[in-house]
């Protein structure tokens, strides 16, 4: 039997023991809550939060843009830009340089000759540009050996000569920098003549009761295309007597 003052000590030291027992588990409890891992942790076998490019990082100043236009609107973008050259295209492919797209095309001149240089159309933008596929580089549209008679430059074009369609004849004869005569022939037979006024790549004349208009538009470097409003029936797509 133990002696009374022992039993006396020996209660509290029991007491003691469990007191600091218990304050080292939770100590170790909170270490265990600290080591959990959050929600979308990798640890945890969740991916976590990534803000990716499309939700606005700029991840490449230099990203290639996609092709906004489309191939069918290129090819009539190209052939406005040669309009009065003469010349006509032929799809290649398409190519990705540096931060761009372009639409690439073969170019033969007004007698059906392959010539020794490609043109691009910009997928993004829609400029027309000169493609060096050696180099893998596009130039401005101005190094393009026919700039000079495209419809964008217009001080290359030549009105004078005679002009074709069926028996119907039109001789057109300068008569300065913003004008010229015309003279409408069937069967030489002469029908109308007057003096057209020149903007651009157009050219028209009206009657002065206004019941007849012309519009003439060179089309290329031997083809003019006339458009008539009245009882002529003139209309059509003549060609240059060479």
């Amino acid at each position: 039997m133990m002696d009374p003052v022992k039993k006396r000590l020996f209660i509290p030291a029991v007491i003691c023991m469990i007191l600091i027992t218990g304050c080292a588990g939770k100590g170790n409890e909170a270490k265990d809550i600290a080591a959990i891992p959050e929600a979308g942790n990798a640890e945890n076998g969740e991916e976590p939060d990534v803000v990716t490019f499309e939700e606005g990082q700029d991840k490449n100043k230099d990203e290639v843009p996609d092709f906004v236009i489309k191939k069918e609107d290129a090819d009539a973008l190209i052939m406005e830009e040669l309009s009065g050259s003469g010349c006509s295209t032929r799809y290649r492919d398409s190519v990705r340089i540096d931060a761009g797209s372009y639409y690439t095309y073969t170019v033969m001149d007004e007698d059906g000759k392959k010539l020794d240089i490609l043109l691009a159309v910009d997928g993004f933008s829609g400029d027309v540009k000169v493609y060096d596929p050696a180099k893998k580089d596009v130039l401005d549209f101005s190094e393009f050996p026919y700039y000079d008679k495209t419809q964008r430059k217009f001080r290359d074009i030549s009105w004078d000569g005679i002009y074709t369609k069926g028996e119907t004849s039109i001789e057109l004869l300068p008569a300065d920098d913003s004008s010229f005569e015309f003279t409408v022939y069937e069967k030489e037979r002469t029908i109308l003549s007057g003096t057209a006024g020149i903007e651009n790549d157009e050219a028209s004349w009206e009657s002065g009761d206004r019941s007849e208009s012309i519009v003439f538009r060179m089309t290329g470097p031997y083809d003019l295309e006339v458009t008539e409003k009245g009882t002529l029936s003139i209309s059509g797509k003549y060609s240059r007597k060479k």
